[in-house]
């Protein structure tokens, strides 16, 4: 395998067996973005879901019954937007962060004061740190190269089990509280409360990760191939690939509660429960994804917006509801083309580009 040129932007392409695919590791400063978001950035931005601690960045904790044009998160340039349990943060063009919500466990990153910010506030260590990636779990956040905090960590502070590794790609799962880094080889390690020293992981060339409270984690590889593991990832995990989906480039994966998403190249989606996997049909290519708890949204090639929450129709997802879940995708109403979209466990986010 060589990285070559890709001709058309600033991206590194791996060239494999399954042909062109761009290595997605969200870097602003190395731009290896994939190639649908390199140059885009948010004029505006749509939320829907909870608000119960200010997390939708409204001013107020009143959800809306529709989607809502929230007016703070204007002309700040955003290029991601993700969210906690109820929390939310951004990244933008010039590389600031900021966050909102409820800050009970100091995930914010301002301390232990104020108990919730209602609108977006840029994290102080972000003046003199120019930031390139950021994830969210339920009650900590991990940014850059590596800053951590949350879980009564009160101010961002260096990940100091991370030192002597390039970090291009982290996240955060809700599950023990552990979290993930991918290095600039392409290795995957892991660490957590659970673990003194980060843990290297039997997997190689990974682009992404993502992790499932229930069904452990999967991962990306830079062939475009899924693999997950179903006996944890502290210990001795056993990686193995997803069948149904051999056929496909994977660029883009996210997880939610007890759900994985997988984006491929072609605009396809597919969604796995740990038993079963099967398409969800959107009626335009797909160009991006995000799960929530066990609600998955996406943005189309045509800027529009579609949800969907039937999954698997698993038992236990039917028990977490306590309601019928959709069984077919539906589309959002927002104003403006969106490019991307990002979710906490059940607020939402659009980011347009007008």
């Amino acid at each position: 395998m060589n990285f070559e040129h890709h001709p058309l932007s600033d991206i590194q392409v791996l060239t494999s067996h399954k042909g062109h695919i761009p290595i997605n590791t969200f870097s602003l400063l190395c731009r290896k973005l994939n190639s649908e978001t390199l140059v885009k950035f948010a004029k505006t931005v749509w939320g829907w879901g909870h608000n119960e601690s200010y997390q939708l960045g409204t001013q107020h904790n009143i959800a809306p019954e529709h989607t809502y044009d929230i007016i703070t998160l204007r002309r700040k340039n955003i290029v991601k937007i993700s969210g906690g349990s109820s929390f939310s943060m951004i990244l933008t063009k010039s590389g600031a962060l900021y966050s909102w919500g409820i800050n009970d466990r100091c995930q914010l990153g301002f301390g232990t004061q104020p108990a919730s910010i209602q609108v977006a506030k840029r994290i102080p260590f972000s003046l003199r740190k120019v930031i390139v990636d950021f994830a969210c779990g339920a009650i900590y956040t991990l940014a850059g190269s590596v800053y951590v905090w949350g879980i009564d960590k009160q101010l961002p502070r260096k990940a100091e089990v991370l030192k002597g590794h390039k970090i291009v790609k982290v996240f955060c799962s809700t599950t023990a509280n552990t979290s993930f880094a991918v290095t600039s080889e392409g290795n995957l390690l892991v660490w957590g409360e659970q673990l003194k020293e980060p843990v290297l992981q039997p997997i190689k060339n990974v682009v992404d990760v993502a992790c499932s409270t229930r069904n452990g984690a999967i991962v990306l590889d830079s062939s475009g191939d899924v693999y997950t593991t179903k006996s944890g990832v502290l210990n001795k995990p056993v990686y193995t690939p997803i069948k149904e989906i051999q056929d496909e480039i994977v660029v883009q994966i996210s997880s939610g509660l007890c759900i994985f998403a997988l984006l491929t190249k072609r605009g396809r989606i597919f969604v796995n429960d740990g038993l079963v996997t099967k398409e969800i049909h959107i009626p335009d290519r797909v160009i991006s994804i995000s799960c929530g708890q066990i609600e998955v949204i996406a943005a189309t090639h045509g800027g529009e917006v579609w949800s969907f929450s039937n999954v698997g129709g698993t038992k236990f997802l039917d028990e977490m509801t306590k309601k019928t879940t959709r069984p077919n995708p539906q589309k959002m109403k927002i104003s403006g083309k969106a490019f991307s979209v990002g979710a906490g466990a059940s607020h939402f986010f659009a980011l347009c580009e007008d």
